[in-house]
């Protein structure tokens, strides 16, 4: 089985050396931790050894040994999940930008697939992110759009004081499904949030008859990836709040929480 590789490129606000001194001052076990169902932890002579439950083996046991320079991070990873998670910066004016990218290969992947990698990167994106402003650069080996960017998406619409941006143009939107109707909205004009309203009560409702049909239950969030832009809605009981971004044109918004109590 070839390697499996996740990767994400993130403009941060600050210099390239205190961004790492940060991702050096956590544990790497909470960036790891999230490949998997996690089971136990522990260190043995300054490695990290974590150990993953799992279906088809048991258990599965990842050592990871940290190097630190000023400009990157590296986790080298060794036993069932074979490869590295690195952390690299670039200055950027004031600013530094990062090249994240977990590579691995063995029996993890092979039972969870490349999400255990995309997991990883959410993990350390997540972290930067709550401390420093920052601006994610949608660009994917492969074109696509992968799951730690949905992740990131709906980190940045329920963030304390919006902090984080995206290139392109963000909007969000807080919706009764059980109505049809708008209770907020962000970056959008009424009537067109009011189109939008309907529009997601409408397929809420056709997806949860249809899931019941399959005995699937209810739905807990719609992803819809066009060519130019991207949906998330999260439900919560009846409430969605869906982010859109709109890909392309230099127009940049912040993202402010949105949502309902």
């Amino acid at each position: 089985m070839a390697p499996v590789k996740r990767s994400a490129v993130l403009d941060v606000a600050a210099p390239c050396d205190r961004v790492i001194r940060l991702l050096s001052s956590r544990d790497p076990s909470s960036f790891l931790a999230g490949a998997a169902r996690l089971s136990g932890q522990g260190e043995k002579r300054g490695v990290k050894v974590l150990t993953f439950a799992s279906a088809r083996y048991g258990s599965l046991r990842v050592e990871a040994e940290e190097r630190v320079e000023a400009d990157r991070l590296e986790l080298l990873l060794r036993g069932d999940l074979h490869g590295s998670v690195r952390v690299v910066g670039v200055s950027k004016g004031s600013g530094c930008r990062l090249y994240l990218e977990a590579e691995g290969e063995g029996k993890l992947v092979e039972e969870y697939g490349g999400d255990a990698l995309s997991r990883v990167i959410n993990r350390i994106m997540v972290t930067l992110v709550s401390v420093f402003p920052a601006t994610l650069q949608p660009r994917v080996s492969g074109g696509r759009l992968g799951d730690y960017f949905i992740e990131l998406l709906e980190l940045i619409n329920l963030a304390q004081g919006g902090s984080a941006r995206i290139q392109g143009r963000l909007r969000s939107i807080a919706v009764d499904l059980s109505r049809g109707v708008v209770i907020n909205s962000e970056g959008l004009g009424e009537e067109e949030a009011s189109t939008i309203a309907r529009a997601l009560s409408d397929a809420y409702s056709r997806l949860v008859e249809a899931l019941g049909i399959l005995g699937d239950g209810e739905v807990s969030r719609l992803v819809v990836s066009g060519d130019k832009s991207l949906i998330v809605a999260n439900v919560a009981g009846k409430i969605s709040v869906a982010t859109v971004l709109q890909q392309g044109g230099g127009e940049e918004a912040g993202a402010s929480g949105s949502g309902a109590s």
